[in-house]
């Protein structure tokens, strides 16, 4: 299931805690899968213990995991990465051993001569990771740029999410998706790997390690364009929640534009879950 499911910014979805603590219950496996490339495992574990959930950390798959582990073994790469992201997705990375630079504040200072006279490129890098990454500026998209002006130099997003929700707030969070479009557009660079939903790769990296049959899996989200397109491109079947960003009215757009994308089932919320199976 995808965590905004369960919570929405530092607060658990009512009834989720006792809905998913219900499924274990019943002997169901469960697996919380995240386009949110901002936290590692265990800033996850950190944050699951503090709301109430009972979860394990191979249980755990935002794309700040998936990301290390499809360098690491499917891409098998061996040079640096430009990474655009924060210090918990470093955090997987370090884990795994892979060679990286750019995490933090890059301040831009005077005037652009002058910025452009003190960059310095590493030679090493042979892709760019562009995740969530709070300091973005100019001077990490200077180099970002510059960097994918080598055509040899992987273009990897963890997911193309065009905003974050936020509730009870009119402030709007621009997503990994937004930032994204600016560094294609200034590099001339279309062509991405994309890692996060509605990509399979998230259930490739639970697959490497756990056995999963499609055929009696079911996928839990909030969002159509992520979340259930996922699930219908892995042959899961699809549950939309209607407690984050798609409502019924999208629904209803979906089911007269692209009915193949249509969840099998929909619930107001989680809660729901275990009152009605």
């Amino acid at each position: 299931m995808a965590c905004s499911v369960i919570w929405l910014g530092n607060e658990a979805i009512p009834g989720a805690v006792e809905t998913v603590n219900g499924l274990r219950a019943k002997g169901k496996k469960i697996f919380f899968v995240s386009n949110n490339s901002s936290k590692s495992v265990a800033s996850y574990m950190e944050k699951f213990n503090r709301l109430g959930f009972e979860a394990h950390p191979d249980e755990i798959y935002g794309t700040a995991k998936v990301t290390a582990w499809y360098l690491k073994n499917k891409l098998h790469f061996t040079e640096k990465v430009y990474l655009l992201g924060s210090k918990s997705m470093a955090e997987e990375f370090d884990a795994l051993n892979i060679s990286y630079t750019g995490i933090g504040p890059d301040p831009f200072h005077g005037s652009l001569d002058d910025c452009i006279g003190s960059i310095s490129l590493d030679d090493n890098i042979g892709a760019v990771v562009q995740a969530l990454d709070v300091h973005m500026n100019y001077m990490k998209m200077i180099k970002a740029t510059s960097y994918l002006a080598k055509k040899s130099c992987l273009l990897i997003v963890t997911n193309e999410d065009d905003r974050l929700p936020v509730r009870g707030s009119n402030i709007i969070i621009p997503g990994t998706g937004s930032v994204g479009a600016m560094v294609r557009t200034a590099s001339r660079r279309q062509e991405r790997i994309v890692i996060g939903k509605p990509e399979r790769n998230i259930l490739d990296c639970i697959q490497s390690t756990h056995s999963i049959n499609p055929e009696t899996a079911c996928m839990i989200g909030d969002r159509i364009d992520t979340d259930i397109h996922f699930g219908r491109r892995c042959g899961l079947k699809t549950l939309l929640v209607y407690s984050g960003v798609s409502s019924p009215n999208d629904v209803e757009t979906i089911r007269r534009e692209s009915p193949a994308l249509l969840p099998d089932y929909c619930l107001s919320s989680i809660a729901d879950l275990l009152t009605t199976s």
